[in-house]
């Protein structure tokens, strides 16, 4: 997608400016390339809560497969609302996930939104353990073995 893409996808996957420009030896304009467009990576983690208007709101970072993920508390007149987004404890970022967990159990919701992308039993504890799984069964075998992942999942 980077190197052949047209659609300017490089920004989300590897923080790269697409059209960032140059003055060149010629005084006409010439675009970077390569390292020379790289940017730095910065989080904006939100820090306490917000109100829109009469309803307060508290942002917590989540781990997820793809950054800036946000779960929140909803401070209602009916309730504490809690809206998971879709989350895991094993990501590299599981902690920020567990401390949501803990706070949304605190205000003891009245309403929870959970999204999940698959709910079973396999029992993973961390991105670590989910290679390790993946590696021996893949040694086991002298067949084709084809790994895929989200391609804006910038941990994996």
């Amino acid at each position: 997608m980077d190197e052949t893409g047209s659609t300017g996808r490089t920004e989300l996957i590897w923080l790269k400016e697409s059209f960032k420009t140059y003055i060149n030896k010629n005084g006409g304009e010439s675009r970077l390339k390569g390292d020379k467009t790289e940017k730095p990576r910065i989080y904006h983690i939100p820090n306490g809560t917000f109100a829109v208007e009469d309803l307060e709101v508290e942002p917590w970072p989540v781990s997820h497969s793809l950054e800036g993920a946000i779960a929140y508390i909803l401070h209602t007149s009916v309730g504490p609302i809690v809206y998971t987004g879709d989350f895991r404890f094993h990501g590299y970022k599981g902690e920020m996930t567990k401390q949501f967990i803990k706070r949304a159990a605190e205000v003891e919701p009245s309403i929870m939104l959970c999204e999940g992308t698959r709910v079973d039993n396999t029992n993973v504890d961390s991105e670590e353990e989910v290679k390790q799984v993946v590696q021996k069964r893949a040694e086991k075998t002298d067949k084709l073995v084809i790994a895929n992942f989200p391609v804006r999942d910038t941990d994996r």
